[in-house]
């Protein structure tokens, strides 16, 4: 097989400052992914070749900071439309000893991609940081009429309407930071992060058992570090 595709790519992006500590954005987007071929060995789920992908979007938000750049907060809001999304998919070729890669690309007809996102930031004192950040995403293929069957490993099943596989609704993240000196050279830092994500499915076909549910996970550091790039934890 070969192929010979072109597509134009681009940007365009318009900012305001309607005051020295916040700024507006607006983002213009076209991006492209060529297509190509599956090298691998192909079954009835997948195709030898797969289609270019389009992806369209507009970003709106604003950027700010007050109190002398100690604190800042970002939002943002967006929107993308994608065309023939490439997704990795299993290989489900019945074969001696099982092939659990994925290994094979398959179009994804059409997905959207909504959703906004808030973070923040604080620097109190010199000593002391903070951060914080939360979004919230909508990710569904509106058109995916082709999706793979795990059961008749074919490509039968429908699952237009339904939320894009690796696409949590609700992510967060959170952190503390907090810096002791003990010379000039030599600090102690101690800190505190936090992030958890919704429930999400892990392969694009939603197959059994590729759910992983809702999970935080929480990370407590302590370390000395040096002005000279040495950092013990």
């Amino acid at each position: 097989s070969q192929r010979s595709e072109g597509e134009l790519s681009g940007q365009l992006a318009l900012g305001y400052q309607w005051r020295p500590n916040l700024r507006g954005y607006l983002t213009l987007a076209r991006g492209y992914k060529g297509g190509g071929i599956n090298l691998g060995v192909i079954g009835p789920s997948v195709g030898e070749t797969f289609e270019p992908e389009t992806a369209t979007s507009v970003e709106l938000g604003v950027k700010s900071t007050f109190l002398r750049r100690r604190l800042g907060l970002n939002a943002a809001v967006y929107h993308t439309a994608v065309r023939d999304y490439q997704a990795l998919t299993f290989d489900n070729e019945q074969t001696l000893i099982p092939n659990p890669r994925q290994v094979n690309v398959l179009n994804v007809g059409k997905v959207r991609l909504q959703g906004a996102e808030l973070e923040g930031r604080a620097r109190l004192w010199s000593s002391l940081g903070l951060r914080a950040g939360i979004a919230y995403s909508r990710a569904v293929t509106l058109d995916f009429t082709n999706a793979p069957d795990e059961d008749d490993r074919a490509n039968t099943k429908d699952l237009s309407g339904q939320r894009l596989y690796n696409a949590p609704i609700l992510t967060a993240t959170a952190g503390i930071e907090q810096a002791l000196p003990l010379s000039a050279a030599l600090a102690l830092y101690s800190g505190l992060d936090y992030s958890y994500r919704s429930d999400y499915y892990g392969t694009v076909e939603h197959g059994r058992g590729s759910k992983t549910e809702a999970y935080s996970l929480t990370n407590l550091r302590l370390g000395l570090r040096h002005a000279r790039g040495l950092d013990v934890s």
